[in-house]
């Protein structure tokens, strides 16, 4: 099982950073994985945190 930390899941989809090309392919070879993969509960309530936040980029 794969499971991909939150810094990924908040810079694959911002294409103006530069992390965006290298963190969305890790995603993409994640969700090819044989194992499965998942988005952590926690996980996603950090990148909720962070992007939603007036002072996020």
């Amino acid at each position: 099982m794969i499971a991909p930390d939150t810094n990924l899941l908040v810079y694959a989809p911002r294409s103006a950073l530069p992390e965006h090309a290298r963190t969305r392919r890790a995603i993409e070879k994640a969700c090819d994985h044989a194992g499965g993969w998942a988005i952590p509960a926690f996980c996603a309530s950090e990148f909720w945190v962070l992007v939603t936040h007036p002072s996020s980029f």
